[in-house]
């Protein structure tokens, strides 16, 4: 909806500016105002399209109508302030992820994504009509035939971590509830031609190809992420998130997970990562989850999803936790520090245990 009104907006104020800015010339003004209207009224089209390319237009309009505002005015505030007074809030606003998550992409194709999570089998009870769970926000509509993946590249959005990876999801029966980590982090997957069926492609380093035997491509398949190793798709990148399995509800949804240890700085904003191995829940309403893009193993209330413990892991936690009584009869919590490749964290051989205090 957002894009929607911003759509219809950028093209009525366009209309008005061509209008205007075509009597303004007659007058014997300047075209700018006539020039800055078509420009608003184009990117108002790409908006209710939902193309990106609104984005890309929408620059250009700015950078132009800088540069052409200070030809004729040179830096005199006061024939400034008018110029920029709609250009720079509309542009801050197109800027929002509300707007940019909505708005697909022009070149790559947008291909959807199913993650190989495991089965898990329990008794629910159903009241009334169940309806499909869904967890985590909404994914920009895809309308019409998924486009295949090519030689110049697919989108795959929420990508081939999630929602929901080979992690899978908690459930506890008693509650009728399920804990899941849903990730939403964009890759790009990109066909590799090969001369002919049998002949093999470097796999064994980058950009370490799917092979495909037996085809005549082989894919690069990789996050869609700035050389700095953030995603270039807006955050939140991952949650937790708790439903009830009767109903198929969502109770709640919180953002999981920083950037500390992927950007530059030791950012510890909970922004939303991705996550990599599934949660562990324990019959007290407790979960683990130690999958994030930083090395943390965390602790939930699984009521309300709010984050009661974490730990610093010497490496990447990309497991599952699992959990056990030792000979003295304390619970234990264990989790495997290894790293992975796909998410970039750091390599590791720890497989470290956890307990309450005596």
């Amino acid at each position: 909806m957002a894009v929607v009104i911003s759509g219809v907006f950028g093209i009525l104020l366009g209309l008005v500016l061509l209008v205007g800015g075509i009597r303004v010339f007659d007058l014997g003004g300047t075209w700018y105002f006539a020039a800055v209207g078509a420009g608003f009224l184009l990117v108002g089209i790409l908006l209710l399209k939902r193309r990106r390319a609104a984005l890309w237009l929408y620059t250009l309009l700015m950078l132009a109508a800088l540069g052409w505002a200070l030809y004729e005015v040179g830096l005199d505030w006061w024939q400034l302030a008018p110029r920029g007074s709609l250009i720079a809030p509309f542009g801050l606003w197109l800027l929002m992820p509300w707007i940019v998550q909505r708005l697909s992409w022009q070149h790559f194709g947008l291909r959807a994504w199913g993650g190989a999570a495991l089965p898990l089998l329990l008794a629910v009870v159903l009241w009334g009509v169940t309806a499909v769970l869904a967890l985590g926000r909404d994914v920009n509509d895809v309308k019409g035939m998924l486009p295949p993946p090519s030689t110049q590249g697919t989108l795959v959005y929420p990508g081939n971590f999630g929602v929901f990876n080979w992690g899978g999801v908690a459930v506890d029966p008693v509650r009728q509830m399920v804990f899941s980590a849903p990730a939403y982090l964009a890759f790009t997957s990109k066909l590799v031609p090969r001369e002919d069926d049998s002949s093999t492609l470097v796999s064994d380093k980058p950009p370490y190809l799917n092979e495909n035997f037996g085809s005549p491509f082989a894919v690069e398949l990789k996050p869609f992420v700035s050389p700095l190793g953030l995603p270039c798709t807006a955050p939140p990148w991952g949650y937790v998130a708790g439903a009830d399995l009767r109903t198929g509800k969502t109770h709640w949804l919180r953002t999981n997970g920083t950037v500390r240890d992927r950007a530059p700085l030791p950012l510890l904003f909970k922004m939303g990562v991705p996550s990599l191995g599934g949660p562990m829940l324990t019959a007290g309403g407790l979960a683990f989850l130690s999958g994030t893009l930083d090395y943390y193993l965390r602790a939930y209330d699984s009521t309300s999803g709010r984050e009661l413990w974490k730990a610093r892991l010497s490496a990447g936690g990309q497991a599952t936790p699992m959990t056990y009584r030792s000979p003295s009869g304390r619970q234990m919590v264990v989790v495997v520090a290894g790293g992975h490749g796909s998410l970039g964290t750091a390599a590791g051989d720890s497989v470290i245990a956890y307990a309450l205090p005596r």
